[in-house]
């Protein structure tokens, strides 16, 4: 073990660290840049083709306009488009220019190939570590500041925004957000111009809204690193004010934001639920830096979340005391530290979700690579006691072993699960040349979005699609009943309530309440009553084409079947499909 430190010491300290830190961050990243397009990148490519729906882009650069909050998402609704359930004022818009720019050039001049667009981000990404490892050597210096640019490079954290093509805007924002961080404290330690710092932070928020995160590194150093005084300091953010305004003017506007989603909090548009949900997402976001599991996890399961975040605040507060401990006289510990706390903040506004934690990480980077080389010392000097000897040992095989296995790894799995999902949910629908100019009805899915998904992929490929599809249930658990109690009316019934997949909060920040009730152009549905959980326990469908002249479908296992007209008289039971068994490749 001994030798290992030293020759990770002996690299942490070489002249080109930065560049081999860049290097070894474009090779990890490079075997996600074999995988296809998913997810939002299908709804990005139907709009680059030239295609629109209600409330969506208003053109190339504003890819990131989901629902609008307005006229745009009730015509949604009424379409299919967005589940029936959904929120009839939501919005889920978002001001990333240069992002969606990004991905616009590159449908122009590669068509649909994914391959040069995920070569592209891992380029971006070795760019982001290479200006990390120079701004840890001016700020952080020695061996210390190259770990902790390796642990950044490596960190497993970051390979959603790697692998996922409509999530690197978060990897452009973060390459211009660090360079703005990297260029003011340098103007201020060299007294230099500061004036490439604000319009670097312009570009970063341009790029995506996570950009934000950098002012809790810039006001953390103007605070407590600054050499030339806190009020002096703070005064020198000023000119960081003038892009923020222009940046915030448009935002808002041109209406972007989120309303009306559990999924999205926005802190602006909501204070007090963002101020309830922030202990609870900000202390499993804390956990799921500095030692794990991905915070994503805990959204998938029935657990309490204010259990989870209890449970994940002890935990990480254990762990972060050992560490912070041992980075404690360095200079630079208080406020990467602070910064990393400030620049999580912004990010909780979304489900906790490893894939937020590139800005708050390179903070966390920094400070446990200051402790593991004041450990590592301590142990060469025999003054290390067993505890944090033990923690070190832990967080050392997570971050430096695990990690750079699992980068690759979980950016793969997430784009194979997602194209598996909805690649079997498009080819299961019915493809008869019937199907053209019909109207699917799905009775029942585990997860609305992905199943809108699944819905795209079909009109993205030469092959019969259905004119619209409705969806009426989602569920992972218990049966649905469905019964014809009228020539054009039927009910779905589940005794355990509908339980819905975990993308599903994106779409409604309440529960539904029995009575509500939703026309859209082909049905009334209205809740009757819930079941003891909570959850819709009996839905009402009453239709306003004729029952037969529908296609009926249902998941079942591995995807999609067709199953009979719904007859008076004639009740079915479908069992739920569990989210295990949806969600496998």
């Amino acid at each position: 073990m001994s030798r290992i430190r030293q020759a990770l010491t002996h690299l942490a300290t070489h002249a080109r660290l930065p560049w081999i830190a860049g290097l070894v961050a474009f090779l990890l990243a490079l075997p996600t840049a074999f995988t296809t397009f998913f997810g939002d990148d299908l709804l990005h490519e139907y709009l680059l083709r030239g295609n629109v729906f209600p409330g969506s882009a208003r053109g190339k650069w504003d890819l990131y306009r989901f629902a609008d909050g307005g006229a745009g998402i009730r015509e949604s609704i009424s379409q299919g488009i967005f589940p029936w359930w959904s929120n009839p004022e939501l919005k889920l818009s978002f001001f990333r220019p240069l992002a969606s720019l990004w991905r616009a050039a590159d449908h122009s001049i590669w068509g649909d190939r994914s391959l040069p667009a995920h070569l592209e981000t891992c380029l971006v990404y070795a760019a982001v570590v290479v200006v990390v490892a120079l701004f840890f050597r001016r700020f952080v210096g020695g061996a210390a500041a190259g770990l902790g640019a390796l642990l950044f490079a490596v960190d497993d954290a970051h390979s959603l925004p790697i692998t996922w093509t409509a999530n690197r805007y978060a990897v452009l924002s973060a390459l211009f957000g660090f360079a703005s961080l990297h260029a003011h404290i340098r103007a201020r330690e060299d007294r230099a111009t500061p004036f490439a710092a604000p319009v670097l932070f312009g570009l970063a928020l341009a790029s995506g809204e996570t950009a934000l995160g950098i002012l809790g590194y810039l006001v953390a150093y103007a605070w407590f690193a600054d050499p030339g005084g806190r009020k002096a300091s703070l005064g020198k953010l000023l000119p960081f004010s003038i892009p923020l305004v222009l940046w915030a003017i448009p935002y808002r506007a041109l209406h972007y934001g989120a309303h009306g989603s559990s999924f999205y909090i926005d802190p602006v548009d909501a204070p007090l639920r963002f101020l309830r949900a922030l202990p609870v997402r900000l202390p499993i976001l804390a956990l799921g830096q500095i030692f794990g599991p991905p915070a994503e996890v805990w959204g998938m399961g029935p657990l309490n979340p204010v259990r989870v975040a209890i449970g994940a605040a002890i935990v990480a507060a254990l762990l972060y005391r050992v560490v912070f401990r041992a980075a404690a006289q360095h200079r630079a510990t208080v406020m990467l530290a602070v910064g990393s706390l400030l620049a999580a903040i912004p990010v909780c506004s979304v489900q906790p979700d490893d894939r937020v934690l590139l800005v708050p990480g390179l903070g966390i980077a920094g400070v446990l690579g200051i402790a593991l080389e004041s450990h590592w010392r301590a142990l060469a000097e025999g003054r290390a006691r067993i505890g944090p000897r033990a923690v070190f040992a832990v967080l050392a095989f997570v971050h430096l072993v695990v990690a750079p296995v699992l980068l690759p790894l979980r950016g793969r799995n997430m784009a194979a699960i997602f194209e598996s999902v909805t690649r079997r949910g498009d080819e299961s629908l019915p493809a008869d040349p019937a199907i053209e100019g019909k109207t699917i009805v799905v009775l029942a899915a585990p997860d609305a979005l992905l199943t809108s998904i699944a819905f795209l992929r079909r009109r993205l490929r030469d092959v019969p699609t259905p004119r619209r599809a409705h969806l009426l249930t989602s569920q992972v658990a218990g049966s649905a009943t469905v019964e014809r109690t009228g020539p054009r009316t039927i009910e779905i019934r589940n005794p355990d309530g509908e339980s819905s997949g975990p993308l599903d909060a994106v779409f409604r920040e309440r529960p539904l309440a029995a009575g509500d009730a939703t026309q859209t152009e082909i049905m009334r549905a209205e809740v009757v009553s819930l079941a003891a959980n909570g959850r819709p326990g009996l839905v009402r469908f009453t239709f306003s084409e004729p029952i037969d002249s529908i296609r009926w479908v249902v998941w079942q296992g591995r995807g999609f079947v067709e199953v009979p007209t719904p007859a008076m008289g004639e009740p079915r039971s479908y069992v739920s499909t569990d989210l295990l068994t949806f969600l496998q490749k």
